[in-house]
């Protein structure tokens, strides 16, 4: 979704006038969403990624809402698809830092609680 949103900004924005640098700073923050170590992240990368993340530290109604909108993102995958691959994604983000910034760093422990929570849930839905 991040790519496509990204080059679909880019191109836009070019095609309405703006210059090439400008169009590819904001491709390059939308593809900063992503989380991956593609680039060296300016301060403001890491608040947007803060930002981004900061769903994961919701109370459990908003985060579960959040996380059946994930599901229903995928809704193409049968569970025994789905499950195993979200669980490695939520561990993947177990194992590294949430939150890169020293304001949204409050946030992490309960991020890693409703991740914990959520994989809990999804291990139990995985049919043998």
């Amino acid at each position: 979704n991040e790519l496509l949103s990204a080059e679909l900004a880019k191109s836009t924005l070019i095609a309405h006038g703006m210059n090439e640098r400008d169009a590819w700073i904001v491709y390059k923050t939308i593809m900063t969403t992503l989380h991956k170590p593609w680039g060296v992240y300016t301060y403001d990368d890491q608040y947007l990624m803060d930002i981004d993340m900061s769903i994961l530290a919701s109370d459990e109604a908003t985060y579960d809402k959040y996380a059946q909108a994930i599901r229903m993102e995928y809704a193409q995958y049968p569970d025994t698809i789905y499950n195993p691959e979200r669980i490695k994604a939520l561990e993947w983000f177990l194992e590294n830092p949430i939150f890169y910034s020293e304001a949204f760093a409050h946030l992490e422990e309960k991020a890693q609680t409703n991740l914990k929570r959520e994989i809990a849930s999804l291990k139990e839905n995985i049919v043998s």
